[in-house]
């Protein structure tokens, strides 16, 4: 149902994801019931595995050789848009919510904040790279879009990792020491090594394997066991499955450990994942926080062009370039999405889940419209495309 879903609504023009989410949301607890409450709590098992696909798939976007080419640009575009995605959608949050519209306590005000903050980071990668393929784009734009959203989300997971660490010592009122600021880059560090170590494993193995269904068992394989390990030993593990992909895709020539794994089961994995997604939904509270998934979205696009826009400037990038890549950052879905359901399995923050993914998904909801028409334009204004 969820990929029938998502082909009636790629015939008027929206991206399968969203058809994806609205079945799940049709097939919810709140409305249907066909899935029912016990089947979304059990089901965490199947955002994890989706979860780690998307990572490590993530990383193989992450080659050295391409990122040379533009390493100044990419770098200061990339921390421009996040710095800007961030302080524009916390500080619009925090004013809002004390706008009293939500009857929230203060301190749900600020952690809310910064969990926004964080959320507002990544753009999606697959609509993306769909609009560019769509429309036929060519030259430097398209090159440096697809680097900057490759880092972007790099970026995402770790400002993720970050805010999640300062969010939980604010709610459980502990001091901010010197080791508790520490910890997190701690986290990522081990993390990071542990992606690394078992990319390095899975590549010697790789050599001595050339038939595509063992290819596709070992490496789908390894991404769960890296995922399953940082889990285990309180890492992070969407950092360390990307560092995995970082690992092979920077060794390994080719696309072969990741196009097998994409062409043949991507379709069947995101559409059980964004079904899900969308059964996690409850109706009432989407209606109740729609207003807040508008500004989510005004402000992100907002600090997303301001941002690109000075780091552009900054790093003498081409005017065209600065001027409108903040504006093609705008589609957002995945990462988001997961990150947000990913809340409910972290203590101390897990109350602030269901008010995340409601808004998540409400916005994306938003992103899917004007997302590829937001796209479009800036690759009409930049002459990657001419029509």
């Amino acid at each position: 149902m969820g990929y029938l879903g998502g082909l009636l609504v790629n015939r008027i023009g929206l991206p399968k994801v969203s058809g994806y989410v609205f079945i799940g949301i049709l097939l919810s607890p709140t409305v249907t019931g066909v899935i029912s409450h016990e089947f979304v709590k059990s089901s965490s098992v199947i955002v994890d595995f989706a979860l780690a696909m998307v990572a490590y798939i993530l990383g193989g976007n992450l080659r050295c050789s391409d990122l040379k080419k533009r390493s100044k640009s990419i770098f200061y575009v990339t921390i421009g848009q996040g710095v800007g995605a961030y302080v524009f959608v916390a500080v619009g949050t925090l004013i809002f919510l004390h706008l009293d519209f939500f009857d929230f306590a203060p301190r749900d005000i600020v952690a809310l904040a910064f969990i926004f903050g964080a959320l507002s980071l990544s753009t999606a990668p697959a609509a993306t790279v769909a609009t560019v393929h769509e429309y036929k784009a060519k030259g430097d734009f398209p090159s440096m879009l697809f680097a900057v959203v490759a880092l972007d989300d790099a970026l995402g997971l770790m400002g993720f990792a970050l805010t999640i660490a300062f969010v939980k010592n604010f709610i459980l009122d502990a001091a901010v020491t010197v080791p508790s600021l520490i910890e997190p880059f701690v986290t990522l560090l081990f993390s990071a090594l542990l992606g690394i170590s078992t990319g390095l494993v899975l590549i010697w193995l790789l050599k001595y394997v050339r038939e595509k269904n063992t290819v596709v068992i070992f490496t789908i394989a390894f991404f769960c066991l890296t995922f399953g390990f940082a889990q285990q030993f309180n890492l992070e593990p969407l950092f360390a499955t990307m560092l995995l992909g970082v690992t092979v895709a920077n060794v390994i020539p080719g696309e072969r450990p990741f196009m097998y794994v994409e062409k043949g089961y991507e379709v069947v994995v995101f559409a059980i994942f964004f079904v899900l997604a969308g059964a996690h939904i409850d109706l009432s509270l989407l209606v109740e926080y729609f207003p807040l998934a508008i500004v989510f979205a005004i402000f992100r696009l907002s600090g997303k062009w301001a941002g690109s826009f000075a780091g552009g400037m900054l790093s003498a990038t081409p005017k065209k370039t600065s001027k409108y890549i903040g504006l093609a950052l705008a589609p957002q879905a995945g990462i988001a999405i997961g990150l947000a359901l990913f809340l409910e399995r972290i203590p101390a923050v897990e109350q602030y889940s269901v008010i995340a993914i409601n808004v998540i998904v409400a916005k994306t909801a938003i992103n899917e419209i004007i997302g590829p028409y937001m796209l479009k334009f800036a690759l009409k204004k930049t002459g990657a495309i001419s029509s």
